[in-house]
């Protein structure tokens, strides 16, 4: 038991340094009437998990719920985004199409285009990759 317990640890301590963890959010832009405030970059953020190259997986905040999300570098620039709620029902699939802009070091742009229900809509987040 001691060894199993111990192998984990390490594989995991492994994982957790070579691993690339992104933060992100979207910016939304405020109902009619109200001001832009910290809601405005909180109520989406999510943490990321980059497996390699290409794939990154994570969980996105959804109001009082969470989401799983994935996400495919199609390039270093362009990437393919999926979305789902916890329920993983089919009718909540969200997906679509980004674009990372560098700003900074760590700090990127990205515009996307989002196809929620059958409405598509266009969105601006913000990633920092710890």
């Amino acid at each position: 038991m001691k060894k199993t317990l111990l192998t984990t640890l390490i594989a995991l301590c492994t994982l957790v340094t070579s691993a690339q963890f992104s933060v992100m959010t979207t910016i939304n832009q405020p109902e009619e009437g109200e001001k832009w405030g910290s809601e405005a970059l909180t109520e989406n953020l999510a943490i990321g998990y980059q497996l390699n190259e290409k794939i990154m997986v994570g969980v996105k905040s959804a109001g009082d719920d969470y989401n799983m999300y994935g996400r495919y570098n199609v390039t270093s620039d362009i990437y393919i985004s999926v979305e789902s709620s916890t329920e993983m029902a089919l009718d909540s699939l969200d997906y679509g199409l980004g674009y990372s802009i560098k700003v900074m070091d760590k700090l990127y742009l990205e515009p996307s285009y989002i196809v929620r229900k059958e409405e598509g809509k266009f969105m601006l987040g913000v990633a920092y990759k710890l």
